[in-house]
């Protein structure tokens, strides 16, 4: 059966398909639109530090257009290289520090001391995140557990922007970016250390932090919707 997500998943894949072959039919190139989505984030982290939230989710929204556009139109013009992923993985970088970087700024406005080092901590665990498996794929380790990566993120972040969720958020991420961190260590510990044995998580509670399920299966559907109503439902202010 398929999921929800899948569902849209595919929808989008199909709309990608075709924006790509036009994006390429005008001269568009990957590595230009993998630039474009940096530049939209570096004005969403303005944004957000001008308090201007749901301006900075839209910029967001663009970026993740050039984020999923750039790869497709890599594959329709035959050029997909090593250096436009490397460029890939550092522009998102980036983005992400534009992105915090403005939220930080916004709270330091405000006065908020204490959001400010959350927002930092988030940062933290988003950059590790991306670092952790980096470090263990030159080790031939397929690290990708765990469900607080870029994409994940970057959809709260939006969430956060449209519905003025800042501080829930940012409370979210601090916590579940770094157990994500946490776990792509300890699993490429496992992994380099006791090959062939699964990495130990303590029952039911391993499960839910220690995500290690395919995307787009039902509990990646409960995770979505989890992520998206606990803020919505816990408006905390800075």
């Amino acid at each position: 059966m398929m999921t929800y997500t899948e569902f849209i998943r595919r929808i989008i894949n199909r709309f990608r398909l075709w924006l790509g072959r036009t994006l390429a039919g005008i001269g568009a190139t990957p590595n230009l639109l993998t630039c474009m989505g940096t530049v939209f984030c570096i004005m969403a982290g303005i944004s957000f530090a001008l308090g201007r939230y749901r301006l900075a989710a839209y910029f967001i929204i663009l970026d993740g257009f050039m984020d999923i556009l750039d790869g497709t139109v890599a594959r329709v013009l035959n050029r997909v290289t090593k250096f436009g992923s490397f460029l890939d993985s550092t522009m998102d970088r980036y983005a992400d520090i534009a992105l915090f970087t403005g939220i930080i700024i916004h709270f330091s406005r405000i006065g908020s001391e204490f959001y400010m080092v959350l927002a930092f901590v988030a940062l933290a665990g988003s950059i590790l995140t991306s670092y952790a498996r980096a470090r263990a794929e030159k080790f031939g380790i397929d690290c990708a557990v765990g469900f607080w990566e870029r994409p994940e993120r970057t959809f709260m972040i939006i969430m956060a922007g449209l519905f003025n969720r800042i501080p829930s958020v940012m409370w979210e991420l601090a916590i579940f970016a770094n157990v994500t961190a946490i776990h792509r260590i300890l699993y490429t510990k496992n992994k380099l250390e006791r090959p062939g044995t699964e990495l130990y998580k303590p029952p039911i509670i391993g499960n839910l932090l220690f995500w290690e399920f395919p995307r787009y299966c039902w509990q990646y559907d409960i995770y979505i919707a989890l992520g998206i109503l606990i803020p919505l439902l816990i408006p905390l202010q800075a």
